[in-house]
């Protein structure tokens, strides 16, 4: 059986794991970003059994959409989404199936399985997995391949549920960590040791977390996809308060600075930086007048000019360093 996975990151380098181990073909397709194959190469999949897309999708989901209807696709294909979407995505793509004719169930499966596993594929799977479909015909052919990728499987005959179940997930963690994020400014304020309160109130089991403030993208980007289809106050507030912890963090910059950031994106496919808080950090910085100079694991000097960034200068000292939502002088390790 062939596999392609479209777009490599975590999910689609663990499901990569685990098929391989299983004796399947599997080609990764990394459509959203270079890879030196010709464009006739990486939409020409049309001898694949099974397509997972696993791409970042950003605040939207145009770049799944356009690869959907790029793609070459054979009758009975099993399109597999493995990654977070906006609600009424899978419907939209049935209605994009329409237009070539194609009926769901018949010519082609279509299933919702958000995978959150380790990277590790020995050391199994943490947490059931869930997985939607949208007839019965498509969950069930579903459920089929992805038996060799699960050890629990767990099938939500709603669709629509399945499309949010990562959002809200990764939303409560934004509200739990924004939550942290006053609390130790208000340590910062008051002369608290933050790491000795954070350990005395995870004492009694909380789960208190450290704070990172969204640099290096720790902190999901979900919450946007929550409060655009969920407007609450609350969402609004956790939001809110990201923003000005992002904010106390630039009043300790002085004008005109050189600061290195390092972290930009959590992997190396995400490059979509609509609500990326490191890039809104950045921009914060450089209206101050700072020099701002961004490093990154996962991209290439060449390609942090092309979005616009400064990659790192060996003939620059830096003032400030700015990594893991903390801020060091650049003679601190």
């Amino acid at each position: 059986m062939r596999v392609s996975i479209m777009g490599l990151q975590k999910q689609g380098l663990n499901l990569a794991f685990r098929l391989t181990r299983e004796g399947m073909k599997v080609e990764n397709l990394a459509v959203c970003r270079e890879n030196g194959k010709r464009e006739k190469e990486l939409y020409d999949t049309g001898d694949s059994e099974v397509i997972i897309l696993g791409m970042p999708v950003g605040a939207g989901t145009c770049f799944l959409y356009q690869t959907l209807n790029r793609l070459v696709l054979q009758k009975g294909v099993l399109l597999a989404v493995a990654t977070s979407v906006m609600p009424g995505t899978t419907e939209h793509i049935r209605e994009l199936m329409a237009q070539r004719g194609w009926i769901a169930g018949r010519d082609f499966n279509l299933v919702l399985t958000p995978f959150h596993n380790e990277l590790n594929p020995e050391a199994g799977d943490a947490a059931p997995q869930i997985i939607s479909g949208l007839t019965p015909a498509c969950l069930a052919r579903g459920r089929e391949f992805f038996a060799h990728c699960a050890d629990q499987l767990v099938p939500i005959s709603d669709i629509r549920i399945a499309e949010i179940v990562p959002i809200i997930e990764n939303a409560h963690r934004f509200i739990h960590m924004s939550f942290a994020q006053e609390v130790k400014d208000y340590c910062t304020q008051n002369q608290i040791d933050w790491p000795v309160l954070r350990w005395a109130v995870n004492l009694a089991g909380h789960t208190l977390p450290e704070v990172c403030a969204g640099v290096g993208d720790d902190l999901p980007r979900d919450m946007a996809f929550l409060q655009g289809f969920c407007p609450s106050p609350l969402f609004a507030g956790a939001l809110a308060a990201d923003v000005r912890y992002r904010h106390n963090l630039c009043q300790k910059v002085k004008d005109g600075q050189h600061v290195l950031v390092i972290g930009l994106v959590a992997d190396d496919e995400t490059l979509e930086l609509v609500n990326n808080p490191t890039a809104q950090l950045i921009c914060q910085l450089q209206h101050k007048g700072c020099h701002v100079y961004v490093q990154d694991e996962h991209i290439s000097p060449r390609e942090l000019a092309a979005l616009g960034f400064e990659p790192p200068n060996p003939q620059v000292k830096y003032d400030v360093i700015f990594k893991q939502g903390e801020i060091y002088q650049a003679w601190e390790d």
